[in-house]
């Protein structure tokens, strides 16, 4: 049976290292998802809003035409407290953000998330971009939770 999705439900889709071998989204896999530490997902990974954040990560990838990795999807409040910097409210412990890796060509894949996705919060650092969409989390955890938020 498929999930809202239309991947295969949590649980299935494990390899022996516990990693999820199926699609989260169209161009995100299970693995990349997934917390670095622990293996898991969101505890509430079947509902919305995840299809909805996934289908924006999918349009920015297809019209950026080339892949772009994952580096931070789900993080539990575990791996979240151990990264240096990293905001104990983070979007990414409610699995509505994701470090898309470009070194390079942060510029570029920043220009093109702003022009398709102005109301995602992103965050521009020297490898990678930040993409979430705290603004759907309620209780809002802070109040720069809001849509268009950018650093």
């Amino acid at each position: 049976m498929l999930n809202q999705a239309g991947n295969q439900p949590l649980g299935e889709g494990l390899n022996e290292l516990g990693n999820y071998t199926v699609m989260v989204s169209k161009y995100i896999t299970g693995t990349e998802f997934q917390c670095a530490c622990c293996g898991e997902l969101p505890p509430d990974f079947d509902i919305y809003p995840y299809e909805e954040f996934f289908d924006v990560f999918d349009n920015i990838r297809e019209e950026w035409g080339k892949p772009i990795n994952i580096n931070s999807g789900y993080r539990c409040p575990v791996h979240n407290a151990s990264l240096p910097g990293s905001s104990p409210i983070s979007a990414h412990m409610s699995g509505l953000a994701l470090d898309c890796a470009c070194p390079g060509e942060v510029e570029e894949l920043h220009s093109l998330i702003v022009r398709l996705h102005p109301e995602l919060r992103i965050g521009k650092y020297s490898t990678f971009i930040h993409i979430d969409q705290a603004f759907k989390i309620y209780p809002r955890g802070s109040i720069h939770w809001v849509e268009g938020a950018r650093w």
